[in-house]
């Protein structure tokens, strides 16, 4: 599929029809004498201007990741902190974008100041403050002069206050232990936004946010008719689906998820396209997207426990679990005993590292129909109780039936085992940090010979599984890096083993040595995973 700059449409305007999308930049002030002023906003003012439905946001800043995804795809080539109103115009043409907003925010003796200032195809079209305001000013010495009256005796004067005019505005929160940056940053963007609303957007129809609360348990209607759609004649995404496939291989991520976007407003009961959306999203890395995506999904298209269920898993993998609890209840309250909620119970027991609970499930989803994705979350289950050969035994049963090996299922799927891994690992390497001490004045103990052998079968477990699964090839580094921290720990607890029979310090000395070797591995395979996935769309998924 070609695809021409003039056919990008901006990203983030299409998380809701109508609304329009802004570029804002964080001004910066310089440093002086008690260090660094400035209060970073730019991000808070995205979030609220977003939740207000006034614009969709992008950021100047690496932390963006519309932002970073278009330096890494070449749209952005100057990546200056601030860049000129000329420089923002470039890049905001290339993004369709015909807002721009500069702001800033700093610290000014015992209060913090502000300003904003909106563009329109490059002309100010509406700022705050309108005249600046007048404050005190911080640099006046507050010691007294020191001097003596007419009969002799010391007295203290004071300079009279001096007051400065800035082109600010000035906000303080003060708490117990002084002025509160945070909260009067926050103070700050609450009043923009609200000025923007009854200024430069008076009139303009807004669209907020709409988040969905949990129901209470027990809830769920009985007999309640599903809402369904209009019926639409079938629409085929084969085509669609292979050629963004192609753009993802090719490094193409952000014109993919545009194109997405796009075939979603096409058509927004299509089902697939939504789901093709939320898997791309956490392909890139963007998770909370993600799971916003699915969960306008699910509101939109109520019937479809399973948009429930991957916002819940999209909110874990954002480490949001307070809404990952929202979507998974709305999912057991409309249907408790669907495969999707089922896979999905399990699956937030595998990241509570809770395998017992989740096979469970997962057995009644194996009973009722087998799937590769059921046994492939069995054999991690499996992995989880130190069984080596059944987790083995349950990949190969997962490969049998058809484990996806495509580039976003296989992605998404490792992102996920990596998960439960590393929660496993840390937990096992607080685990050894404990028992190599008790080790050591309690040698003979059986507590301690016990937990030597439960972290021998779960490494042993582990290895077999990283050696059966493929992890994809943009993660082979950081997979050869997990092999090689799971081989140095299996060396160590072999040595640790050797100890415990004979009483061989300097065994005892190595196996410590290859214990914290192994856990140095591991934490730079997290880096390195990290590092690949980084912002550069290039490979995702190969």
């Amino acid at each position: 599929m070609r695809l021409i700059l003039s056919s990008i449409v901006l990203f983030a305007a299409t998380l809701a029809n109508a609304i329009p999308g802004v570029l804002i930049i964080q001004e910066k002030m310089p440093a002086d004498r008690f260090g660094d002023p400035n209060v970073a906003v730019a991000n808070s003012l995205a979030e609220a201007m977003q939740n207000e439905g006034l614009y969709a946001p992008v950021v100047w800043s690496f932390t963006d990741p519309i932002f970073r995804a278009a330096i890494s795809e070449g749209l952005v080539k100057s990546t200056e902190n601030v860049p000129s109103l000329e420089q923002a115009q470039e890049v905001a043409k290339k993004l369709k974008l015909d807002t721009i907003i500069f702001v800033r925010a700093y610290q000014f003796g015992n209060a913090v100041m502000g300003r904003i200032q909106l563009y329109k195809n490059g002309k100010l079209v509406w700022k705050d403050p309108i005249k600046g305001t007048e404050v005190m000013d911080p640099s006046q010495k507050a010691d007294p002069v020191v001097g003596t009256n007419k009969q002799g005796q010391p007295t203290k004067t004071y300079e009279k206050p001096k007051t400065i005019q800035t082109e600010d505005r000035s906000i303080s929160v003060v708490g117990p232990e002084g002025l509160n940056l945070e909260d009067s940053g926050m103070s700050l963007v609450r009043t923009w936004v609200q000025l923007i609303k009854s200024g430069p957007l008076k009139g303009q129809s807004t669209q907020p946010r709409i988040l969905t609360p949990p129901p209470l348990p027990g809830t769920q209607p009985a007999n309640v008719e599903p809402i369904v759609p209009k019926v639409k004649p079938m629409v085929d995404n084969k085509q669609l689906l292979s050629d963004l496939d192609a753009m993802i291989r090719g490094g193409q991520s952000v014109q993919a998820i545009l194109i997405l976007r796009d075939a979603v407003d096409a058509e927004p009961q299509d089902v697939e396209r939504r789901i093709a959306l939320v898997k791309t999203l956490l392909l890139m890395s963007q998770p909370e997207l993600a799971a916003n995506e699915a969960r306008r999904a699910a509101l939109l298209i109520p019937e479809k426990v399973e948009l429930r269920a991957m916002a819940a898993r999209a909110w874990m993998q954002a480490g949001r679990e307070d809404e990952a609890m929202a979507d998974l209840n709305e999912a057991v309250a409309r249907d408790p005993n669907s495969m999707e909620t089922r896979l999905l119970l399990a699956e937030v027991n595998l990241s509570k590292l809770r395998p017992q609970q989740a096979i469970e499930h997962l057995d009644a989803v194996i009973k009722e129909k087998p799937s590769a994705d059921a046994w492939y979350k069995h054999a991690l289950c499996q992995t989880l109780l130190g069984k080596k050969d059944e987790a083995i035994a349950d990949l190969a049963k997962a490969k049998e039936i058809g484990l996806t090996a495509g580039s976003q299922e296989s992605a998404v799927r490792y992102g996920a085992t990596l998960d439960v891994l590393d929660k496993s690992l840390m937990e096992l390497g607080n685990e050894l940090r404990n028992l190599f001490s008790r080790a050591q004045v309690r040698r003979t103990d059986p507590e301690v010979k016990e937990g030597h052998s439960k972290a021998k079968v779960l490494v042993a477990a582990w290895t077999g599984f990283l050696a059966t699964m493929a992890g994809p090839n943009l993660h082979r580094s950081s997979h050869d890096r997990r092999v090689l921290a799971l081989n140095l720990l299996t060396q160590s607890l072999n040595d640790m083993g050797t100890y415990l029979a004979t009483n061989d310090e300097e065994l005892f000395a190595d196996a410590r040595i290859n214990m914290g070797q192994a856990l140095k591995e591991f934490s730079s395979a997290q880096t390195s995973y990290r590092n690949e996935i980084g912002g550069t769309a290039k490979g995702v998924g190969t």
